[in-house]
């Protein structure tokens, strides 16, 4: 059986972030993508992107590991949302955009830490019984 949930984490020196899927809808979606970051001082900033596909979570482990050196995803609510992740020699940029509100906002992730849970997608790509 597949879990629901499914999250990421990188961590740097400075800041971290946690990548939540969640919702799966036992087919091919989920009902919500976050990005939540975390950097010294400053309150958590919470990103929310709305459904997406389990693509999105694929293409974003394989940036992780390497296989990409920059992956991103749109989505429309209620505004226009992106973000794009980009390797940067050994440090990963996060760049999130709403259109709507004008939001700009850019995160560094200095030689990263990365753990991902592997369970849902190695089950969904049937890896694992």
């Amino acid at each position: 059986m597949l879990p629901r949930d499914v999250s990421i984490q990188i961590r740097s020196m400075d800041c971290e972030a946690l990548l939540t899927w969640s919702g799966f809808d036992g087919d091919d979606g989920f009902e919500a993508f976050s990005i939540e970051v975390r950097g010294g001082t400053d309150e958590p900033k919470r990103f929310d992107f709305g459904g997406c596909v389990v693509w999105s979570l694929r293409r974003t482990t394989r940036l992780l590991a390497r296989d990409e050196l920059r992956a991103s995803g749109g989505f429309k609510y209620p505004d226009v949302r992106t973000y794009e992740w980009e390797w940067i020699g050994s440090d990963l940029k996060l760049v999130v955009t709403y259109e709507g509100t004008r939001l700009h906002e850019e995160f560094l992730f200095q030689e990263p830490q990365i753990a991902v849970d592997r369970l849902f997608i190695d089950t969904y790509d049937g890896r694992l019984s």
